[in-house]
């Protein structure tokens, strides 16, 4: 299963397969593999829609909605070869392109673009010197008004303003605004693997070792300076690990065991 939530944090879509292994045979090329069938289920509090998948050739481990009409499937594969597939609402694939390797977070902005950022290997490569790439809901790449390098990117939430970052190797917390203004504040927090802003005031979710499921949040000053305010630890309600989170929206999400799970940090 794979899932990605909208920029607003309303709205989910999961990708559902029927058989694991066969996907697995796509991803690694293990002989002549045929195609599989999967769904995609596009759900929010108040309602929800699926959409059956039939004959997919391709072992594809990420899934982000785009717009209404469309989305896009990634899969990691060779160097400089096309690795996402755009689809439309009917599921029928309308193109592919590349959006570099070594992929660390693939989200979609309130207009259909989608933001994509890498992970370590990638550092230093053409198509990630400006730390962020971005490619509109036809697959073509936009370009960038940015300049915000870094090694890893650690935490990103592309919501209704911009695009909010937190990266390796100083972790600044960076706002790239759709304005075409790009802002940066310094940070102590290391390590932190999802972000969510509002106001004057940012939520780090995570960091290195005993901060694993830490909850910072922290207030910019027109210093440019991200100053700690609160801290506390944030779990699931049976779990004692925390899988995956993300920030999307005003929210951190996971999924553990087919449920949904959204906090707000601005809640006290």
């Amino acid at each position: 299963m794979s899932w990605s939530v909208g920029p607003t944090g309303e709205e989910i879509d999961l990708l559902l397969v029927e058989d694991i292994e066969r996907v697995r045979g796509l991803r690694n090329a293990l002989g002549a593999c045929s195609g599989y069938n999967a769904r995609l289920v596009h759900a929010s509090e108040h309602y929800h829609w699926d959409l059956s998948l039939l004959g997919l050739s391709r072992g594809y481990d990420y899934l982000c909605g785009l717009t209404s009409e469309r989305f896009v499937m990634f899969t990691h594969g060779r160097s400089r070869q096309p690795n996402a597939t755009l689809f439309d609402s009917a599921g029928d694939e309308l193109s592919t392109f590349w959006v570099g390797d070594y992929v660390e977070h693939l989200q979609a902005d309130p207009s259909g673009n989608l933001w994509v950022s890498y992970f370590d290997q990638g550092f230093g490569q053409d198509y990630s010197e400006r730390g962020l790439s971005c490619y509109d809901s036809h697959g073509q790449a936009v370009i960038p008004w940015w300049n915000c390098p870094m090694m890893d990117c650690y935490a990103m939430n592309v919501c209704k303003d911009g695009v909010w970052h937190c990266g390796y190797s100083y972790f600044p917390i960076v706002h790239i605004g759709f304005d075409q203004r790009q802002r940066e504040w310094s940070n102590r927090i290391t390590g932190a693997r999802a972000i969510v802003a509002w106001g004057q005031r940012v939520a780090l979710y995570g960091g290195y070792q005993e901060r694993a499921q830490q909850l910072t949040t922290l207030k910019l000053t027109a210093k440019g300076d991200a100053v700690v305010e609160a801290e506390r630890i944030g779990r699931l309600p049976d779990s004692p690990a925390t899988p995956g989170v993300t920030g999307r929206g005003p929210y951190f999400h996971a999924v553990h065991r087919g449920v949904w799970y959204r906090l707000d940090p601005r809640v006290k």
